[in-house]
């Protein structure tokens, strides 16, 4: 997962600026989305790796894909007098936004499961992981609903000419 996001995000950035943020806000999410799922339904005791390697390399892909296009999306929206405010609030959502996930998704593993034993960890896990996917792709309908790419229309303006210097 690791060496899958180091790997996407440099690439991403760069897809980002050329395309636009919803593509690549859309195939993140979407990615995300089926990973999750994915470990939803094939996490167990006895898995072998072979069989979630996929879904932990495409949820990096997805996580390294994201960053670049939603800083793309939130700052483009805004005259770039103000994006000091706008990233600063783009934090605090994105955290509290973390916080939350974090409530909900393991309100619903102790609902279903312990750490008492890898049997009932995954009991729990798993729900916990569908939950996840479900809100990831609610998530995605807010990318899909983005504008389409267009120059950025907070753009700086071109340099005027030099005055000709007076003799």
């Amino acid at each position: 997962m690791t060496a899958a996001m180091a790997l996407t995000a440099p690439a991403a950035g760069a897809l980002s600026d050329r395309i636009g943020p919803r593509p690549l806000l859309g195939g993140a999410l979407a990615i995300e989305a089926l990973a999750l799922l994915w470990l939803s339904v094939h996490a167990r005791g006895d898995a072998p790796y072979a069989t979630l390697a996929p879904a932990l390399a495409a949820a990096g892909i997805g996580a390294a894909t994201l960053f670049a296009p939603l800083q793309a999306a939130q700052l483009g929206a805004v005259a770039p007098e103000h994006h000091g405010q706008a990233s600063g609030a783009a934090i605090t959502v994105r955290e509290l936004g973390g916080v939350l996930g974090v409530a909900v998704i393991g309100a619903v593993f102790a609902a279903h499961g312990t750490t008492a034993t890898p049997s009932a960890f995954l009991t729990g896990a798993r729900p916990a992981l569908l939950v996840a996917a479900l809100t990831v792709a609610a998530a995605l309908t807010g990318a899909l609903a983005l504008p389409p790419h267009r120059p950025s229309r907070h753009a700086n303006p071109p340099a005027a000419a030099a005055e000709p210097a007076i003799s």
